[in-house]
């Protein structure tokens, strides 16, 4: 009877350790399955944010192009440069997270080709002096049509990226 009893307890027992150890490590993977989902959802989340602060800055640089396309525009009023930091970042550096359509990376390209040129321009301009105010017009023309192609592949991949996740914010 208590030879049954200490077998009884050591099969319990037993099996309460493989229980154990099966709940561990199940419970480890379900525990690395929800961080890899909360990971992807995250990387997610922070492509749109991306891709919603590129498109205000291609607000802002719409502002700059009628800065200097504006009638009365003259250096000595301000001469803002045009951006491309935060492009050159998102595309060039090589992020992983913003692999994007090829469409989008020649705008890309476009535009920090002509925006480097245009501030070199500037640079040039202020250190010699005077007004160069109609070369740089003549500069920013190409400019509104890169605009618009790089916003509308930014939106396109915007709202691809939306659609993937969960979680937009506007």
């Amino acid at each position: 009877m208590l030879t049954d009893a200490i077998i009884s307890l050591a099969g319990v027992a037993v099996s309460l350790v493989g229980a154990w150890l099966i709940a561990r490590k199940y419970g480890d993977v379900a525990g690395t399955l929800a961080a890899r989902r909360f990971q992807e959802e995250d990387a997610k989340r922070a492509r749109v944010t991306a891709f919603q602060s590129l498109i205000n800055a291609v607000a802002r640089i719409r502002g700059v192009v009628e800065h200097y396309q504006s009638p009365g525009f003259s250096m000595g009023r301000g001469v803002p440069k045009f951006p491309v930091t935060a492009f050159e970042t998102a595309f060039v550096s090589g992020s992983p997270g913003l692999a994007a359509s090829s469409e989008l990376l020649d705008a890309v390209n476009d535009y920090l080709i002509v925006a480097d040129s245009i501030n070199s321009f500037v640079d040039i301009c202020l250190a010699r002096g005077g007004d160069w105010g109609r070369p740089i017009k003549q500069a920013c023309t190409p400019l509104p049509e890169i605009l618009d192609r790089l916003s509308d592949c930014l939106q396109r991949e915007l709202e691809s990226s939306a659609g993937l996740c969960n979680f937009v914010h506007y």
